[in-house]
């Protein structure tokens, strides 16, 4: 056994209640690979609920609050959500942001939800999770008129240019499965040289599965490949690279490891 599997690792962001696999296996496989949390990131006021009545049972998943883009006809719920978030102790807002692929249509519906969305960010002095698909130009202007919300763009698939017009102290970028696809793109040039303390690293279960589980459903258990994938492209130790993503996972999250592994 290496070092490297004694580490914990941090999934920041899955969707487990949309997963096939029975949740305790999930679980089991997960603590196999020493993942100590996982967030399970809610993608509407159902998966917020849900995702708060799975944390109660099982600590080790931190629950978030929001609304995906893609869910802009609940726009009119926000008012659920704000209860919600008012109700329990929740760890962050997201999924939230733009989506122009799916949904370009409702280009001002979903900048009206993401900005409200933010506001509560800031109200409830909460980090948010954010979904940025094909809509660079949008997005870059509304980080900047919220730059002191504490961020990460999950799945991150830009390049260069959008981190140097985004990044702040405020600001980190999340790495999903998505980065073992390919030997060279934009996005892993720009993974490269960002500074390791502004990254955490995700599966996105159940999608984006990792090149070397091709075939299989997505899964927490798989968070350590793209620990494994950044190592190789930043010339760097994995252990190093676990280490600083799950102290940072930690930070953004607002939570201590537990007692097994701190």
């Amino acid at each position: 056994m290496t070092t490297s599997t004694l580490l914990p690792v941090i999934d920041t962001h899955a969707h487990l209640y949309l997963c096939k696999q029975p949740l305790d296996e999930l679980l089991d496989q997960a603590r196999q690979n020493n993942v100590c949390y996982m967030v399970n990131v809610a993608l509407g006021i159902a998966s917020t609920q849900t995702s708060w009545e799975m944390s109660r049972q099982y600590p080790q998943l931190i629950p978030t609050a929001g609304i995906h883009p893609c869910e802009v006809k609940e726009l009119s719920r926000i008012s659920e959500l704000e209860a919600l978030l008012t109700q329990h102790s929740f760890r962050a807002i997201g999924e939230i942001g733009l989506d122009y692929y799916h949904t370009a249509d409702t280009r001002e519906e979903q900048i009206r939800m993401f900005c409200h969305q933010l506001e509560l960010a800031r109200q409830h002095n909460l980090p948010v999770i954010i979904h940025n698909r094909e809509s660079d130009t949008d997005m870059r202007a509304i980080l900047k008129e919220f730059s002191d919300v504490t961020k990460v763009i999950h799945c991150f698939s830009s390049g260069q240019d959008f981190i140097e017009d985004v990044a702040n102290e405020n600001t980190y970028f999340s790495f999903t499965g998505t980065i073992t696809y390919s030997q060279k793109s934009a996005t892993l040039d720009a993974l490269k040289d960002l500074p390791l303390d502004r990254i955490m690293i995700e599966t996105d279960s159940p999608y984006l599965t990792p090149t070397r589980h091709k075939g299989a459903e997505n899964q927490p258990a798989f968070v350590r490949e793209m620990a494994d994938r950044i190592a190789e492209i930043k010339s760097l130790p994995i252990e190093t690279v676990i280490e600083a993503t799950t102290r940072t996972a930690c930070q953004f999250f607002n939570i201590a490891l537990p007692a097994e592994f701190a």
